[in-house]
């Protein structure tokens, strides 16, 4: 599925990124770091959207 999308995505001329982000926080006065998958960044002109799918 993820790949139906990003093909039709690249058809209609969108700049894509996919990877992960660290996101840091504290939790019980200790830092922790997650990281979370991306699937898609989207950016056409000056729009930026991020989406992950189920």
């Amino acid at each position: 599925m993820e790949n139906i999308i990003y093909n039709d995505l690249l058809r209609r001329e969108y700049n894509i990124d996919v990877g992960v982000v660290e996101h840091e926080f504290k939790k019980d006065s200790k830092r922790e770091k997650v990281q979370l998958e991306i699937d898609f960044i989207i950016n056409k002109d000056t729009k930026n959207t991020i989406s992950n799918l189920p």
